[in-house]
């Protein structure tokens, strides 16, 4: 019995403790935060949406590709969330205010205006997830 009643609490901490780290904060630091850039370059918004698209899953596991080389100028980054999993609801992009909803299995285009130089970094709400542009 006493073994029973252990593995029965262990198991209910770790699944606890496991879904804290995915679960959404509400205050409002968490809603206001920027992603801060890799090298000190800055993106801007691009909302012509109009350059070369580049095609981002968002899964359990992360962002795929989650290391993208690419040109400095015009862009649109189109996300697709393939996981119905907390952590990936949203992305935000460093430079870019506020974050940007993510539904399940519907692509999302952010366009943006790419710097000459450095490295941009993307990451779910809470930076669990991450993924960053070289830029050449």
């Amino acid at each position: 019995m006493f073994h029973k009643l252990t593995l029965t609490i262990a198991a209910l901490c770790l699944a606890f403790s496991f879904n804290a780290g995915c679960k959404k904060k509400d205050d409002k630091d968490s809603k206001t935060k920027k992603t801060k850039p890799v090298s000190g370059t800055k993106v801007t918004a691009n909302p012509d949406k109009k350059g070369p698209r580049i095609k981002i899953n968002v899964d359990g596991k992360g962002y795929s590709p989650s290391k993208i080389e690419a040109k400095a100028g015009d862009a649109v980054l189109v996300f697709t969330r393939t996981a119905d999993t907390p952590c990936a609801e949203s992305v935000k992009v460093a430079g870019i205010e506020g974050k940007t909803k993510l539904p399940l299995n519907k692509p999302v285009e952010i366009g943006v205006h790419l710097p000459k130089s450095g490295k941009i970094k993307f990451a779910c709400g809470m930076d669990m997830m991450t993924g960053v542009i070289a830029i050449q």
